[in-house]
């Protein structure tokens, strides 16, 4: 998800805002400190990145997929 968040250029607290998801979850999750979270929130994120829900749980398994673009 780090590097998802990235490449739009947001930081934590920006991703947060996006998607009313607590900043300090959003670094645990990055830092692989959190198991995904519900569905509720992976879609909150994933829409917050402008990406596929599938395309943010791949990247958090290292699976590289440049479809989502």
């Amino acid at each position: 998800m780090r590097a998802l968040r990235l490449e739009t250029g947001l930081t934590q607290v920006a991703l947060a805002r996006r998607s009313g998801v607590d900043d300090t979850y959003i670094s645990r999750l990055e830092a692989g400190r959190r198991v995904w979270p519900a569905i509720r929130i992976t879609q909150a994120l994933a829409a917050a990145l402008n990406v596929p829900t599938d395309a943010l749980l791949a990247a958090d398994r290292g699976v590289v997929n440049d479809d989502h673009r």
